[in-house]
């Protein structure tokens, strides 16, 4: 509670409170210490969070997205909007390294395709080694960002979709696309998968 109350920099009767909230959406039947606990307990433990500073060289990266549902639509948004047919929800679009850090993030609505969002997120990461997805990041524009910012010899390893087929233009940023769809074609996909290294991607 001492570390949440740091990193969100809560007074001690909020972070009460903000505990008290969190136990309840785990359905958790535990006591919540009080404030005047809190407050003497601090005076023996000294909580630090740890900063991390910016990785300096190039980075092997890994990007998924994850649902988001929107909590707090109560009788005050039935009362102004009318009754919803359903709760909203946000996408949570992440860029990690192998260690499982975040590098980069970004929030969109649910109609935003995974792929539009990954070259951003890759700008912001800056160089990288590797780029390690999923299908729903097979996208040309994905493929030619992450060649602009990887040094030499650097990996592309996104999954191809189900229906994908080697490139007709031959373009530079598909090359190691092609590659993965011969290997898969030949080989079977989950032959690629382990041989390719995709299954680092569910570190993300």
């Amino acid at each position: 509670m001492l570390f949440i109350r740091l990193l969100f920099k809560l007074p001690l009767r909020q972070t009460e409170g903000f505990m008290s909230s969190l136990f309840q959406l785990m359905k958790l039947d535990l006591d919540v210490p009080d404030h005047s606990t809190l407050s003497r307990r601090s005076q023996t433990l000294n909580p630090k969070i740890r900063c991390y500073g910016k990785i300096k060289g190039p980075i092997h990266i890994m990007i998924d997205s994850t649902g988001l549902s929107i909590h707090g639509e109560g009788k005050w948004t039935r009362h102004k909007h009318g009754k919803r047919k359903r709760r909203g929800w946000r996408k949570l679009h992440i860029a990690t390294d192998q260690n499982g850090m975040i590098h980069a993030a970004s929030l969109s609505d649910e109609t935003k395709r995974d792929g539009a969002v990954a070259p951003n997120l890759i700008r912001e990461v800056g160089e990288i080694n590797s780029l390690i997805t999923d299908s729903g990041y097979d996208e040309i524009k994905v493929y030619q960002t992450a060649l602009k910012h990887m040094k030499a010899n650097g990996k592309i390893i996104i999954h191809p979709r189900s229906n994908a087929v080697v490139s007709a233009t031959k373009k530079a940023a598909l090359r190691q696309r092609d590659q993965h769809v011969k290997q898969i074609q030949s080989r079977g996909v989950f032959e690629w998968r382990k041989t390719s290294g995709y299954y680092q991607q569910s570190k993300v």
